[in-house]
C-alpha cells in the first residue's frame, strides 16, 4: 500500500456531479500543506486516514424491530388500563 494523498486523512477529494451520481475530480486539497494537490502524489506529511466501522444494516434493522416490540407493548398495557 502506498502513501498516496488519496489515502491521506489530510487530504479531500474534489467530486464533480454527473447525471447519476458524483465523480471523484484526480485532485483535491491538502489541508496539512494548504494546497491542491493530484491524488496520486504523496508527501512526508502523509498520516493514516481514520475510519470508522461502517454500521451494519441488519444490526440497524434488528434494533428498530425491538423498539417496535417494545412499544406495542407498552400501547397495550396502556389499552388495558383505560378499559379498566
Amino acid at each position: 500500500m502506498s502513501n498516496e494523498c488519496l489515502r491521506c486523512r489530510y487530504f479531500r477529494g474534489y467530486y464533480s456531479k454527473t447525471y447519476c451520481g458524483f465523480y471523484m475530480e484526480k485532485f483535491g486539497q491538502c489541508y496539512k500543506h494548504d494546497k491542491i494537490c493530484g491524488k496520486h502524489e504523496s508527501c512526508e506529511s502523509y498520516e493514516t486516514r481514520i475510519n470508522k466501522p461502517a454500521i451494519k444494516r441488519g444490526v440497524v434493522i434488528d434494533a428498530l424491530s425491538d423498539a417496535i416490540r417494545n412499544i406495542e407493548t407498552i400501547k397495550n398495557i396502556l389499552e388495558e388500563r383505560e378499559i379498566k
